[in-house]
């Protein structure tokens, strides 16, 4: 059953990301090392929420694309509105809660991608294509700005491709 729900119009992106990084590490909820984002604080103490060395070999353009310098979290340049990567559950978790927001249910993310059309891609049309996502047959091989390709009927971008999301729960 599927009851009323909000979600982004877009991933979030780096920006956003960055934004919340700074305003949670000058309230000193999170631990930072050269590698990763730690919880500080409560009942997720100690779990990463996001891994600053994050990246993979064979696909150097796919790496993360915030550091933190100085004491404050930025973007690299250009890649601002990139959706951010190499988040785990429980960084974003916390962004959205920290919103007043929670991650969608699997089923509610499903129906989201859909479209209310029972479409077999969260595209504008529910078919997939280039012109229609990033996917591996794009050969992009990274992320893309989010808003890049056209919304699926709700005016949701990138539902399939550019960057996997995370849900509450997993329905298999």
């Amino acid at each position: 059953d599927i009851g009323s729900f909000e979600m982004s119009e877009t991933e979030i992106t780096n920006a956003q990301y960055c934004e919340w990084l700074n305003l949670i590490f000058t309230k000193g909820d999170i631990a930072v090392t050269t590698m990763s984002v730690k919880c500080s604080k409560g009942i997720n103490s100690d779990k990463e929420y996001f891994y600053l060395a994050g990246s993979i070999q064979s696909y150097p353009e796919a790496s993360c694309w915030i550091i933190f310098d100085n004491g404050v979290f930025k973007t690299r340049e250009g890649k601002e509105t990139w959706p951010v990567t190499w988040v785990t559950y429980y960084g974003a978790l916390a962004f959205a809660q920290f919103y007043g927001f929670d991650l969608p249910r699997e089923a509610e993310w499903e129906y989201a991608c859909r479209g209310g059309k029972q479409y077999n891609f969260g595209t504008d049309s529910g078919s997939i294509s280039i012109e229609k996502a990033n996917y591996s047959d794009s050969k992009i091989n990274h992320p893309v700005s989010v808003k890049s390709y056209p919304a699926n009927p709700f005016g949701i971008y990138e539902m399939s491709g550019n960057v996997a999301e995370w849900c509450s729960d997993w329905q298999g």
